[in-house]
C-alpha cells in the first residue's frame, strides 16, 4: 500500500460482520450490536453505518475518501498511543492493514472498528463536507443523497472555504502598516486553500473513475500541492529535468512520473534514465533516434495531433504527430527495437469543446490498431489535459463515453490535469502602491490609475501567456475589509480605475477599465480569485521585482489535515505566523476532549431525538421568510445578475472591439452608386427613381432611414441624368437641408411645397415626370398621389433590387466586422451565463455590451429558454434558466447602418442536456452545413432552402422546420433575396444571406412524440455567396452548444 489514493478493494458487508465479531474476541471494549440497526438512532453517516460505510471505507467509490480521512483524524487525535503501539504512522498504513496486506489484519481491523463505534457518539462538530448526521438512514444509494448537488463545502449554511480564506487574507493585511513596515512586508501574497485541491480530486474520481490523474507540474509547482496530490495517489506530468527533480525530492516513486515532453534535451533524457523515469512521449523520428541512443529502455507514448482550436492555449501547433505519420513512426520504433506502450494526446490547455476528446480517443484507437501490425500491444492511453472546472462534468461525460466505446477495459487510462486542480485554489492579494489622477479635459470627470505591487511580469503573467482576465475585487480600503461582499465587486457605475503593475513597461496593465463604489488610494488592498494556474510559475524578476511571493496555506477540508499530518504553519518560514491548525472553521479536531461513561451514551443519543422537530421548525421558518421576501428582492437580484453578467462577458469581449474598427462607406462610393442607378433607369426608359427615407435612400445618398415619416411626404428623387431632387415641406426645408446627405452639389436641388399645395403636382410640374420607379418601401399614399396627377408608376425591377443585394468590398468589410463581433458577444455571454439567470438579465446584459462597444443597444435581443424556443421568435417573459435547458440567443445590431443577425443555441458551461437534444443540435448544424455548401452562384434560392430542409426531413423532423431558410442582410436586417421554397431567383456572387435552419417542437407536440418537453434549436450565420459555395461572415461557425 503506497498511499490512500490507491485503494481499490471493496470489503463486503459479510466481512464487516466478521470484523465486528473479531473485535469482541480481541478483548476490546464491547460493541453493542443493536447500535448497528436500532431504529430511530442518529448515526453520523460514514462513521456508524456499517452497511453503507465499510464498503466505501475500503474504497473503490472515490467520493468516500472523505470518510476514511475523517476516521483517521479521530484516531490520531484521541488514540495516539494506540496508533504508535501498532506502528500505524500514517493513514495509508492504517487502512492498508484493513485491506489485508499484512499478517496483523484481523486484530488491527478489530481495534479500528471498535474504536470507531465505541466513541462515535461524541461526534458533534461535523466536517464541512465529509459527513453529516442522519436518522435511520442505513440504505443510502449514492453520495448525492447527503452531499448537496453542485456544492462541495456548503453545509448548514456555512460557507467554510470563503470564511477561512477571508480570515487569512484579513489577518495578514491587518498586520501591515504601510507607513512604518519594512521593505517588502507589503508584498503581494497568496492564500491557497488545499481543501479545494482535495475536493477537485474527489470530483475527478467520481466523474472519471477510470482515468488516473497525473498532475501537470508546470501549471503550478507548489510544493504543498504536490505533497497533497502525492498522498492522494496521483501521478505527475513533468516536462523538464527541474520538474522531475522536484517530484523525486518529494519522495515520489519514478514510476508515477511521465516525462510528457515530445522534444527533450539530451542531458535531461540521461537524467531520466539515471533516476528510473521510464515513461516519456515522442512525436517524430528524430526523437526516436535520440531515445534509442540515450535511453533504449524507455516506455514510449506516441503523441498524436488533435483539433485544439477551441482551447485557450493551442499545443498541436507545436507537438503531436499527424495521423498520416503515425504508421511510419511505429514502423521506425519497431526497427529501432524501442518499447512503445501507449498513445498520448492533448486537446489544448483550457479546452472548451468536449467533442475534441471524442475525436482524439477515436484517433488513438486507430493508432492502437496500427500498433498491432508491428507487434506492439499497447496498454496505456494518456488523454492529456485541457480540463477546466467550469466544464468538467461535460468534458468527463463525453470522454467517458468515448473511452467506453473505443478503449477495452484492460487499457489503462491516465490524464494530465493541471489548471483543473489548482486554478480556483489560490487567491492573490495585492497592495496599491501608487495612484495617479486622470481628468477628462471635456467632461472634467476624474478617473484613476492604480499601481499594484504585482503585474504582468509577476503573477499576472497568465494574462499574456494563458489568455486569462483576472477580475479585481476590493479586499480592504479605509481600514475596512470587504472580502466576499457585494461591496467588493466591480460595478457599472462608480469611480473608474485602470490597474497597472509596478514595472516600467507600458504593457504592464492588468485592467483597462473597472469601476468600484470606493475611493481607492495608496495602501489599500485588492484581491484576485482563481489565480492558481500559470501564475507564479511564469513570474519573472524583471526590474528587480521578486518572483517569489508568500503563500498562506489553509484548508477547508479536515481530510487535508489528516493526509498531510499538519501540525504547524506551512507558509514561508520568515513571514507571517498564521497557523492554519488554529483556524476555528477548519474543524481539525472533530471530537470533544472528554468521553462520557458508557451509561451516559444512550442518554446522549436520546437527547438527540428532539432535533428533527427543531430542524423542521427552523425549516418552516426559513420557507416562510423566503417567500415573504422574494418579491422584494427579485428586482434587485435581477439587476445584480444583469450587471454581473455584463461585467463577466465584457472581460472576454473587450479584446474584440477592434473588429468594429472598419471604415464607413466613402463619398466616392455613394456617387458611383448614383451613376449606376442612372444607367439602369436609362436602359429601362424610366425618368426617375423615387423613395422615402429608407434603406434605399441610405444606400444611394446617405439619407438616413431613421428620418421619421409623416403624412407630409419627403421624397428623394434620383433621375436618369444622375441628378438628385428632394421634395420637402417648405417649413421642414431647413431641417432636411442640414442632413448629412451625399450628392453632387451641382446636380442637387430642393423642391419645396407649401401646405396649401398638392406635393405630387408640384413635383410633376417641376421635374416633368412621366414614368417613375418606386422604391419597394414607398407608402401607398405616395403611389396613389403620383398616379392621381398622371405619373406612370412602376415597381422596382429585379435588376434594381440586385444593386443593393450585391455587396462591395467596403460593405463586406463592415458586415464581416459587425457579424464577427456579434458572434464574439454571444460567445462571451455563453462563458458567463449561469443556471438561475432570468431572460431579462441576459437581454439587459447583451444590450449593455452592444452599447459599451459603441454600436447602440442592438436591433433586438431575443433570449429563449427551453420550451419557449419552440416559438421561433419567442413569447412570454420572466423565465429563469433551469439546468438541462438550451438557451436560444438571437441578436443583432448595426455598424455604419449595416446589420448583424446571429442566432446560437447554447448551453452554460456547467449545464448538460440529454443525448437526444444534443442530437437535435447536431442535426440543425448538419442542415446548415449542407446549405452553405450549396450557396454557389447561379444556384436558386429554393434549391438552397430545400437542401437544408431535406437534411432535417430525412430524420423525421421536416414538419418542425417551420420558416424559410434565410434572407438577405445589409442595410436592412431582412432584405432581398429571400431563401424559401418558392423563390426561383438565382444567387449572385457578392450577395450576403443568412442561413438559419431550425427545429421547433412545442410541449404538446413533444408529448405526442414521446418526448419530455418542448424545445427549439436554431443556428444562424451570415454567409457570402461565392463561386465555390458559401463563406461565413461570422469568423467561424458554432462547434457545439458550449462553443457557439
Amino acid at each position: 500500500m503506497e498511499n490512500i489514493g490507491e485503494f481499490i478493494t471493496v470489503l463486503p458487508s459479510s466481512q464487516v460482520c466478521a470484523l465486528l465479531q473479531r473485535s469482541q474476541s480481541s478483548h476490546q471494549p464491547p460493541l453493542p450490536t443493536q447500535y448497528i440497526t436500532e431504529s430511530g438512532t442518529y448515526w453520523p453517516l460514514a462513521v456508524l453505518n456499517p452497511i453503507h460505510l465499510f464498503p466505501s471505507i475500503i474504497f473503490n467509490q472515490p467520493e468516500h475518501l472523505h470518510d476514511i480521512v475523517f476516521v483517521w483524524t479521530i484516531l490520531r487525535k484521541f488514540f495516539p498511543d494506540l496508533l504508535t503501539s501498532k506502528n500505524l504512522k500514517s493513514l495509508s498504513t492504517a487502512f492498508g492493514l484493513i485491506k489485508g496486506e499484512t499478517s496483523s489484519t484481523a486484530p488491527t481491523a478489530a481495534i479500528l472498528t471498535t474504536l470507531i463505534y465505541s466513541w462515535a457518539f461524541k461526534v458533534q462538530d461535523m466536517s464541512p463536507s465529509a459527513i453529516i448526521t442522519y436518522e435511520n438512514n442505513n440504505n443510502l444509494d449514492s453520495i448525492e443523497s447527503y452531499y448537496p448537488k453542485d456544492s462541495y463545502i456548503e453545509v448548514n449554511g456555512v460557507n467554510t472555504a470563503k470564511t477561512i480564506i477571508g480570515n487569512a487574507l484579513k489577518q495578514r493585511v491587518e498586520n501591515i502598516d504601510n507607513d512604518v513596515c519594512e521593505a517588502d512586508d507589503e508584498d503581494a501574497f497568496f492564500v491557497a486553500d488545499l481543501g479545494e485541491v482535495y475536493r477537485q480530486h474527489m470530483r475527478w474520481k467520481k466523474n472519471l473513475p477510470r482515468v488516473k490523474p497525473f498532475y501537470a507540474v508546470k501549471c503550478n509547482p507548489d510544493p504543498q500541492v504536490i505533497r497533497l496530490l502525492a498522498e492522494l495517489g496521483t501521478g505527475f506530468d513533468c516536462a523538464s529535468k527541474g520538474e522531475i527533480e522536484q517530484v523525486l525530492k518529494a519522495g515520489i516513486d519514478p514510476t508515477r512520473i511521465i516525462y510528457a515532453q515530445p522534444c527533450k534535451t539530451n542531458s535531461y533524457v540521461r537524467y531520466a534514465e539515471k533516476n528510473g523515469v521510464k515513461q516519456m512521449t515522442f512525436d517524430n523520428s528524430d526523437e526516436l533516434y535520440k531515445i534509442k541512443k540515450l535511453f533504449p529502455g524507455a516506455e514510449l507514448f506516441l503523441r498524436i495531433s488533435t483539433d485544439d482550436s477551441s482551447s485557450l492555449c493551442r499545443l498541436s501547433l507545436k507537438f503531436g504527430a499527424a495521423m498520416d505519420a503515425t504508421n511510419n513512426l511505429l514502423a521506425l520504433a519497431r526497427e529501432l527495437d524501442l518499447n512503445v506502450v501507449g498513445v498520448s494526446f492533448h486537446v489544448g490547455s483550457g479546452a472548451s469543446d468536449p467533442l475534441a476528446f471524442r475525436k482524439a480517443v477515436q484517433d488513438a484507437h486507430t493508432v492502437f490498431e496500427q500498433a498491432r501490425n508491428f507487434g506492439y500491444y499497447m496498454h496505456t492511453l494518456d488523454v492529456g489535459g485541457g480540463f477546466c472546472t467550469e466544464t468538467f462534468e461535460v468534458m468527463a461525460s463525453v470522454l467517458s463515453d468515448a473511452l467506453e466505446e473505443y478503449m477495452p477495459k484492460n487499457i489503462k487510462i491516465i490524464g494530465e490535469p493541471g489548471r483543473y486542480y489548482v486554478a480556483n485554489a489560490f487567491t492573490l492579494a495585492c497592495n496599491v502602491i501608487a495612484r495617479r489622477t486622470v481628468e477628462d479635459p471635456e467632461s472634467l470627470e476624474k478617473s484613476y490609475m492604480l499601481y499594484l505591487n504585482d503585474g504582468l511580469y509577476g503573477n499576472f503573467s497568465s494574462i499574456m501567456f494563458d489568455h486569462q482576465n483576472p477580475i479585481a475585487q476590493v479586499l480592504q480600503t479605509g481600514n475596512r475589509s470587504y472580502f466576499n461582499t457585494l461591496e467588493s465587486c466591480a460595478t457599472l457605475e462608480g469611480t473608474e480605475y485602470s490597474i497597472w503593475g509596478p514595472t516600467c513597461d507600458g504593457i504592464d496593465r492588468i485592467s483597462a477599465s473597472i469601476r468600484f463604489n470606493h475611493n481607492l488610494d495608496v495602501g489599500d488592498w485588492l484581491y484576485f480569485e482563481s489565480m492558481g494556474a500559470y501564475t507564479k510559475c511564469s513570474a519573472t524578476r524583471f526590474n528587480g521585482f521578486t518572483d517569489s511571493h508568500d503563500v498562506i496555506y489553509v484548508s477547508s477540508e479536515p481530510g487535508v489535515n489528516a493526509l498531510l499530518e499538519i501540525t504547524e504553519t506551512l507558509i514561508h518560514p520568515d513571514r507571517s505566523t498564521y497557523n492554519m491548525a488554529s483556524e476555528k472553521d477548519m474543524r481539525e479536531y472533530l471530537l470533544p476532549s472528554d468521553t462520557p461513561p458508557r451509561n451516559q451514551r444512550r442518554r446522549y443519543r436520546d437527547h438527540l431525538t428532539f432535533l428533527p422537530l427543531l430542524a423542521s421548525a427552523l425549516f418552516l421558518t426559513m420557507v416562510i421568510t423566503y417567500f415573504s421576501s422574494q418579491s422584494i428582492h427579485r428586482y434587485r437580484e435581477s439587476q445584480l445578475t444583469a450587471e454581473s453578467l455584463h461585467q463577466c462577458a465584457w472581460s472576454y469581449l473587450e479584446k474584440y472591439e477592434e473588429l468594429l474598427d472598419v471604415k464607413p462607406i466613402a463619398r466616392e462610393e455613394f456617387l458611383e452608386r448614383q451613376k449606376v442607378l442612372a444607367g439602369v433607369l436609362g436602359e429601362d426608359g424610366v425618368d426617375a427613381f423615387i423613395a422615402e427615407p429608407s434603406a434605399s435612400t441610405e444606400y444611394f445618398g446617405n439619407v438616413s432611414s431613421a428620418f421619421e415619416l409623416s403624412e407630409r411626404p419627403f421624397l428623394v428623387i434620383l433621375d436618369r441624368e444622375g441628378g438628385a431632387t428632394l421634395l420637402v415641406p417648405k417649413f421642414e426645408s431647413g431641417r432636411i437641408g442640414a442632413l448629412d446627405m451625399v450628392f453632387e452639389e451641382e446636380k442637387k436641388r430642393i423642391v419645396e411645397w407649401r401646405e396649401e399645395e398638392n406635393p405630387y403636382e408640384v413635383l410633376r410640374r417641376e421635374m416633368g415626370l412621366k414614368k417613375v420607379v418606386l422604391d419597394e418601401h414607398v407608402r401607398f399614399m405616395v403611389a396613389a398621389g403620383l398616379q392621381d396627377v398622371g405619373v406612370d408608376v412602376q415597381l422596382m425591377s429585379l435588376e434594381m433590387k440586385e444593386l443593393r443585394a450585391v455587396k462591395s468590398e467596403t460593405e463586406l468589410d463592415i458586415l464581416r466586422g459587425v457579424n464577427e463581433f456579434t458572434v464574439q458577444l454571444v460567445r462571451s455571454l455563453q462563458k458567463c451565463i449561469k443556471v438561475g439567470m432570468s431572460q431579462e438579465s441576459i437581454v439587459e446584459a447583451a444590450e449593455g455590451l452592444f452599447t459599451q462597444a459603441g454600436v447602440g443597444a442592438g436591433f433586438w435581443s431575443i433570449i429563449l429558454f427551453g420550451e419557449q424556443a419552440a416559438n421561433p421568435h419567442g413569447g412570454g417573459k420572466g423565465r429563469v434558466l433551469r439546468d438541462g435547458e438550451f438557451v436560444l440567443v438571437d441578436i443583432g445590431t448595426s455598424l455604419h447602418g449595416y446589420g448583424s443577425d446571429v442566432t446560437r443555441t447554447i448551453l452554460p458551461s456547467t449545464s448538460t442536456v440529454d443525448k437526444e437534444l444534443m442530437n437535435m443540435w447536431h442535426l440543425v448544424y448538419d442542415a446548415q452545413t449542407a446549405a452553405i455548401e450549396k450557396m454557389n452562384i447561379n444556384e436558386t434560392c429554393s434549391v438552397v432552402d430545400e437542401t437544408a430542409r431535406n437534411v432535417i426531413k430525412a430524420k423525421g423532423y421536416g414538419e418542425f422546420f417551420t420558416h424559410r431558410l434565410g434572407h438577405g442582410l445589409g442595410l436592412e436586417m431582412h432584405e432581398h433575396p429571400y431563401l424559401n421554397g418558392v423563390n426561383g431567383e438565382k444567387l449572385k456572387k457578392g450577395e450576403v444571406v443568412t442561413n438559419e435552419p431550425g427545429i421547433y417542437i412545442t410541449s404538446s407536440q413533444a408529448t405526442k412524440l414521446g418526448k419530455k418537453v418542448g424545445f427549439g434549436v436554431r443556428i444562424e450565420d451570415a454567409v457570402l455567396v461565392t463561386e465555390k459555395g458559401g463563406r461565413v461572415m461570422t469568423g467561424s461557425r458554432a462547434k457545439s452548444p458550449y462553443e457557439p
